[in-house]
């Protein structure tokens, strides 16, 4: 959703959809949106794995920290790609969390979480490439320490008195 601002400061035309399964963030963006007379984004609230959009038909799609949080993320990644139009992009800021933290869990724990979302621990390049996306760039932003308010996992962690963290990466790929 930060991509919005650049995007129109690109093409002031473009229009948008912004998708959540969270609604108060969407109605948040929307009034935000709204008291700065922006009128061309739309607003859906529908699970990023079973995408109810034609194929081929997006443009671009850019996502940040979603992929993340998605318990079967590959098949997100999946619909990103059936969604984009050929030679679409899409723009992805994912977090990586350091095995090292995950290991610190007890092993009923850490193979729970590893298991929802292997992704998570050992980063999405290897599965954008997989769909067939094409990576333009992968770059290094920072290393990040999760508080227990971002999520159920670094929630649980806490309660073991493991503090996560999680490296981030911003990619661009290309259908």
């Amino acid at each position: 959703m930060a991509f919005v601002a650049l995007v129109l400061h690109e093409n002031p035309q473009a229009k948008i959809l912004m998708n959540d399964l969270g609604l108060g963030l969407l109605q948040e963006w929307q009034r935000f949106l709204k008291s700065r007379e922006i009128n061309n984004v739309s607003f859906a609230l529908f699970d990023a794995r079973k995408m109810p959009l034609k194929s081929d038909l997006i443009d671009i799609i850019s996502e940040i920290g979603g992929f993340s949080e998605i318990r079967g993320s590959i098949e997100a990644i999946r619909e990103v790609y059936r969604v984009l139009k050929p030679d679409g992009t899409l723009f992805s800021i994912d977090g990586v969390i350091d095995k090292a933290d995950l290991f610190k869990l007890p092993k009923k724990i850490r193979m729970k979480w590893y298991n929802l979302n292997p992704h998570s621990f050992e980063g999405f390049l290897d599965a954008y490439k997989s769909v067939g996306f094409k990576v333009v760039s992968h770059n290094f932003l920072a290393k990040t320490d999760m508080s227990p308010q971002e999520g159920d996992l670094p929630k649980e962690a806490y309660k073991y008195g493991v503090k996560l963290h999680a490296k981030v990466y911003c990619t661009e790929a290309t259908k």
